[in-house]
């Protein structure tokens, strides 16, 4: 389970299957990623594909985020707390 901290680990396992409900992921050689850290540089239009990312991945993701939106009010305290960057 790609999670850090007890908050991480509940926002999975309930974000999960609501991800799974609309997309079918399936991740392909998993075996490729470097044992330590690395970027994951994707091209994106919409926050889902972040959604799907993180639930692919077998490993924690912290996320770059624009500080126009990391400071939002309703925003910050998600993003702060799923280790946004």
């Amino acid at each position: 389970m790609p999670s850090t901290s007890r908050t991480e680990r509940a926002l999975y396992l309930l974000g999960r299957p609501l991800v799974r409900c609309f997309y079918r992921v399936t991740a392909l050689r998993l075996e490729n990623l470097p044992a330590g850290g690395f970027l994951l540089v994707p091209n994106h239009i919409t926050w889902v594909d972040a959604l799907i990312l993180q639930f692919a991945c077998p490993r924690p993701i912290r996320y770059v985020i624009d500080q126009e939106y990391y400071y939002k009010p309703i925003l910050h305290p998600i993003l702060r707390t799923i280790g946004c960057i």
